[in-house]
């Protein structure tokens, strides 16, 4: 429920009109991001890969920009060869909703 300062004379409450506009632009905003682009937890991006093992010294290293939700293997031909990519521990990156490119 949307409320006015006391000085409006309407018992606090906005109109109804004002109300479902600003619903309706919610509703218009949250519709509007894909699900895949929402992140869900953060990812601890790293420079090296030896930075991002001494992070997650148990967990496989992947490689990602971030900006698609996608990370490639190490075994994968783009891992260490793509501008403004990060080194990533693959745990986390699953838990931030990200995903194995497959070939």
């Amino acid at each position: 429920m949307a409320y006015r300062s006391s000085g409006s004379g309407q018992n606090g409450l906005a109109r109804p009109a004002e109300a479902i506009v600003l619903l309706t632009a919610i509703a218009a905003l949250a519709g509007g991001v894909p699900a895949q682009a929402a992140i869900k937890y953060a990812v601890h991006r790293y420079s090296t890969e030896a930075k991002a093992h001494k992070h997650c010294p148990k967990d496989a290293v992947v490689y990602s920009t971030g900006k698609d939700g996608v990370y490639y293997l190490k075994d994968a031909p783009e891992y260490g060869h793509i501008k403004n990519a990060w080194y990533v521990c693959r745990k986390e990156a699953d838990h931030g909703g990200w995903h194995l490119q497959e070939h």
